[in-house]
């Protein structure tokens, strides 16, 4: 099971960076401008979103080998169906179900380590999520590769061929056979006993950093363009910003003591600083800059799903379907709003922006960790 985990994350990684990834040679086949090209990257995340949403209820109530092989087949024909001549309308929906496959996935996965491996949760939910990051390490210099073969289309086929492995590979994998004794029975579920300002809370973190993680992905080629460096310079940031996650995760496993919403909180400011500091001063080492703003937030994600799953045990997989789905939908509204911004002002500002986001996530920590000061006996 952690080997096929460790694939599914590594997929969905590469599925995370997918539009950013293809920027060079998918925005002249489809004529898209900033705008465009942020909005193609929302449908992605929107589809993330509601399928994580959706999976959490049926992972509650459903075997969950069913859930990931449909999942995975989703995702794959949505990759696998996808031609140049496409207009912007069909490119969005296909946009969109390789998302919510990639959601749903995502979540049985997530959902399945937390059960598995109990109080050490949030260390290996974050080593799982190394696999991500590696994923979309790698997938700039593989698309690119690709593309060069054979347009963004050849790149989407061959990563539809590996969704379709995954959905072969998800008929001979136990996923139930983890489930925690103790726990109700399916069905049970009583979604407003778990919708808490804590869980609102850590929702609204998970919202501003998967949307500045789309944006940071889908922007920083467009960026590096606009300080007149190579295609190839705007590919290696967005490899060098999840290198820099990728670092920030692997020392986050070694640490041996437990991870909770302090880091989420020192994560924000400091990347708020890095954005803020690197667009002021034009920066032209890109791939260093955005390396460190991947580092400073690292640990933002697996920390908050993992707090997320260990507070409300009997219904895991719908509270994290409500707080990552939730989040999800920050990779739609971001990317879009900083494509906007780019488009009508400049991709400097857009960049700049995300700086806000980033003090969001250190706020909204603050918030769940004073709920739970106050709740805690005295």
């Amino acid at each position: 099971m952690l080997l096929f985990s460790f694939a599914g994350f590594l997929l969905f990684g590469v599925l995370l960076v997918l539009v950013g990834a293809s920027h060079a040679d998918l925005a002249p086949a489809l004529d898209l401008n900033l705008e465009e090209t942020g909005r193609l990257g929302a449908s992605l995340l929107l589809g993330m979103g509601l399928g994580v949403l959706a999976a959490g209820p049926m992972i509650d109530r459903l075997p969950r080998r069913p859930i990931t092989v449909l999942a995975a087949l989703l995702a794959a024909g949505a990759l696998l169906t996808t031609s140049a001549d496409m207009g912007m309308t069909r490119a969005l929906g296909h946009m969109f179900f390789v998302g919510m496959g990639a959601g749903v996935f995502e979540t049985v996965l997530n959902v399945t380590a937390v059960e598995r491996y109990a109080e050490a949760a949030a260390r290996y939910v974050t080593f799982l999520h190394t696999a991500a990051t590696v994923g979309a390490m790698l997938a700039p210099f593989l698309i690119g590769w690709l593309s060069a073969l054979g347009g963004f289309e050849l790149a989407f086929r061959a990563i539809g061929g590996a969704c379709l492995g995954l959905a072969l590979w998800s008929c001979f994998t136990p996923f139930d056979a983890v489930r925690q004794p103790s726990g109700p029975a399916r069905g049970a579920v009583d979604l407003r006993a778990i919708v808490t300002p804590a869980l609102l809370a850590l929702c609204a973190v998970g919202f501003s950093y998967i949307g500045v993680e789309a944006a940071v992905t889908l922007f920083a080629g467009p960026y590096a363009d606009a300080l007149q460096l190579s295609p190839e310079r705007g590919r290696a940031a967005i490899s060098a910003f999840w290198f820099g996650i990728l670092v920030g995760r692997v020392a986050l496993v070694a640490v041996n003591r437990p991870l909770g919403v302090g880091v989420l909180m020192v994560s924000g400011v400091a990347a708020a600083a890095l954005l803020l500091g690197g667009v002021a001063i034009r920066v032209t080492q890109v791939e260093l800059w955005v390396g460190a703003v991947g580092l400073s937030i690292s640990g933002i994600f697996p920390i908050m799903v993992a707090v997320v799953a260990q507070s409300f045990p009997s219904a895991r997989g719908s509270a994290t379907g409500i707080a990552v789905g939730s989040g999800t939908l920050g990779g739609f509204v971001i990317p879009w709003l900083s494509g906007w911004l780019g488009e009508s002002a400049s991709v400097n500002l857009a960049m700049a922006g995300l700086a806000v986001w980033c003090l969001a996530v250190s706020l909204c920590a603050y918030l769940v960790r004073s709920i739970n000061r106050h709740q805690s006996p005295a």
